[in-house]
């Protein structure tokens, strides 16, 4: 198990968990106009912006296009599975799926 310097609190890592969801649903990033529109986070796009941004700085999203959204780093992948993934809901098998699709996917950015 890797341990992280790091532990997102609040609302960077609501953001964080929602980006992450939403790109195992569609392969594409995340933008802030999206998440203001389709989630209650209670805050302007700008501020959704910012906290995106932080969560460039700590390395677990890029932002592979200038104007586009954010997707989960390598690093983010793996922060996500030891910190916030919880499987218990999963049946084994689906778990197992979920797994090795985020492993293709960790190793398709790196």
């Amino acid at each position: 198990m890797i341990k992280f310097a790091v532990n997102l609190e609040g609302r960077p890592r609501e953001i964080f968990v929602i980006v992450v969801g939403e790109f195992i649903k569609t392969a594409r990033p995340v933008g802030s106009e999206f998440l203001a529109e389709n989630y209650d986070l209670d805050v302007s796009s700008a501020t959704i912006r910012n906290d995106l941004a932080f969560l460039e700085e700590l390395g677990f999203l890029n932002k592979p296009h200038p104007s586009g959204g954010r997707m989960p780093t390598a690093h983010g992948w793996h922060y996500f599975m030891e910190e916030v993934w919880q499987p218990s809901y999963l049946k084994e098998e689906e778990a197992l799926k979920f797994e090795n699709s985020v492993s293709n996917l960790i190793n398709a950015s790196i």
